[in-house]
Parts: structure tokens; sequence; C-alpha cells
């Protein structure tokens, strides 16, 4: 095992560049894992305890992706998409700048409604 701040991992693999696939060791357990943001690195974790940390797999701008030593694939887009947002709690504002004011009146006689 290798040891990680502390916590003991079965694997660190070092991300393989754009274009090429990631292989995670262990069989299909990776299909059921939970996948989480490390800074750069990919922490997955396995339904019993396996872990795996992916180091510098944030790094390009379309990660690889993961394939199983069974020939399960997971694509880089749906990892990233499971390992959550960027910044988790932050949220931009959807529209752009405040609006404009609809109406300038200087002078002028009228009714509302």
């Amino acid at each position: 095992m290798v040891s990680d701040k502390g916590n003991d991992l079965h694997a660190m693999i070092a991300a393989e560049p754009e274009g090429s696939a990631v292989l995670v060791p262990g069989g299909a357990w990776v299909l059921a894992a939970r996948f989480s943001r490390e800074g750069d690195d990919l922490l997955l974790m396995g339904p019993e305890g396996q872990r795996v940390l992916i180091r510098d797999y944030f790094t390009t701008e379309n990660p690889p992706a993961l394939r199983t030593d069974t020939g399960a694939s997971l694509s880089g887009a749906l990892v990233v998409k499971l390992a959550g947002p960027l910044a988790p709690g932050q949220y931009a504002q959807a529209g752009g700048a405040a609006a404009a004011g609809v109406a300038d009146v200087s002078a002028g006689i009228g009714r509302a409604r």
C-alpha cells in the first residue's frame, strides 16, 4: 500500500497525457466508486474501502478516460461530472451586469397605468 498524508491508498497513479486512458487496477469496483477532487488530483473510494489517487488528473483541459483491467471505461467528461464542481458550494450569478433603467424621462406630460 502507498501512504499519502496518513491515509492508506491501494495505488497512486500518474495521469496520462491528454487522449490516453488511465488504467485503474483492481477490477470493476471503480464503477461503484465515489469520485472526489483533491486539488488537481482525483481520489477514487470504492465500496469495500479501495482507495486510488490519480495524480494531476485535473491539470489538462480534457482529462483522460478511466479504464478498468476488466475492460470497462468511463469518459473523462463523465469522471469530471462524478467528481463534482471545482469549488463546491460556490455559485456564480446567472445574469450579466446590472440592467440599465427601462426608461429615462427628463420632461413631458403623460399618464402611467
